[in-house]
Parts: structure tokens; sequence; C-alpha cells
């Protein structure tokens, strides 16, 4: 459309002659609209998922202190959509990544096992979302610098929480238990492409 509206405007300003003068200095064979600007758009704001947005999660295995090794991954599912604004949003169910941090069986003298989890990313369309600061419970509105969730009694949970995952001296993270997460860095979600669907018909399924 801009490249359009300068050609009208070069037919008003200049003369006949500097018209054809033009045309017949184009070099032979150069294709119609060569010199439109070949750069990508921007994407859109209405497609960029902030930093720190809030993230619910699933955890689809179940994890156990005396079972589970340092370095091993997990599958997560998105448990519920993220809001993009605009009528936009990232469905739940799509997958994800998580890592065991820290795993130690329960010991002599009463030692409880030890396990600390955390969320590597989710991914969307071939884009991967990372994550950080899994907790139990979400924390709108806070900046935890950590990554990682803590599931022992050692590691100073109390209570209820405790009771929920501290079986036998083990803790044992069942199948299926919600926890919350953000994200870690500002995530461009581009548009599809002709051949797709309408950006919002695709992100909201």
């Amino acid at each position: 459309m801009f490249l359009k509206l300068m050609t009208f405007a070069g037919a008003l300003l200049g003369s006949s002659f500097a018209s054809a003068q033009s045309t017949s200095s184009a070099p032979a064979g150069e294709p119609s609209g060569a010199n439109i600007d070949s750069r990508p758009a921007p994407v859109s704001a209405c497609c960029l998922l902030p930093a720190l947005t809030p993230v619910r999660i699933e955890i689809v295995v179940a994890l156990n202190s005396r079972l589970s090794k340092i370095g091993d991954h997990f599958a997560i599912r998105l448990a519920a959509p993220i809001d993009l604004g605009d009528g936009l949003r990232i469905p739940a169910g799509i997958e994800g990544v998580g890592e065991v941090i820290h795993a130690a069986k329960s010991g002599f003298g009463g030692r409880a096992g030890e396990l600390i989890l955390a969320a590597r990313y989710l991914e969307y369309r071939g884009t991967r979302i990372p994550l950080r600061s899994l907790t139990f419970a979400p924390e709108l509105g806070k900046n935890r610098e950590g990554t990682a969730m803590g599931v022992a009694i050692a590691g100073g949970m109390v209570g209820a929480v405790a009771a929920m995952f501290i079986t036998g001296g083990e803790v044992n993270v069942p199948n299926g238990t919600i926890v919350y997460a953000k994200t870690a860095a500002p995530v461009n979600l581009t548009e599809p492409s002709n051949n797709d669907e309408k950006l919002k018909g695709s992100l909201s399924q």
C-alpha cells in the first residue's frame, strides 16, 4: 500500500517525459516490486507472552525421592490456558519438561527423603516457553529469584503441604499434582502463515 501511494504521488508531480525516462532506464528483466522492503514485519504485540506471566502446570508422572535421580527429566503439561489479551490465549494441554535438581532417599535416624524439582519449559507450535519459580501455590506479583521447588521436610516444609507428599519418610509427588510457575523471559508467538489458520483461531484452540 505504501509503495502504491508513493508511485501515485510521483505520477502527479513528475512530467510524462520523466516517467517515460524512468521506465526506459529500468534494468531489463527486473521483476515488478523488486524494491519492496523484504525485511520481516515486526511481531504484533498481541502475540507477545511477557516474562513473569503466571503459569499453572500439571506434573504428569509420579516422582519419588528414592527412585528419582538428579538430572532426570519429567513431563509437565499446561493445566490452564494462558490469556494473551484481545481474546487470544495459549490452550491448556501443551506439554513441556521439568527436571529433578536434587533427590535423596530417606536414611537412618529418621532422616526424611528430599526432592527438589524445577520447571524448565513448555513448548507451543515449535516455540519453547522457558519457565522458572516453581511453587505449590501461585505467587502473583512476586518476583522470586529461585528456580526450584523443594518438597521435603528437611527443606522446611511443614503442615498440610508436607503431609500431602511425605509417605514413609520418602517424598512422593503423584501423577496429576498441580504446581505453579512463571515464564522466565518474554516470548514472541509468531503469526501463522497465510496457509495456516487465522491467529485467533490457532491460539485459542
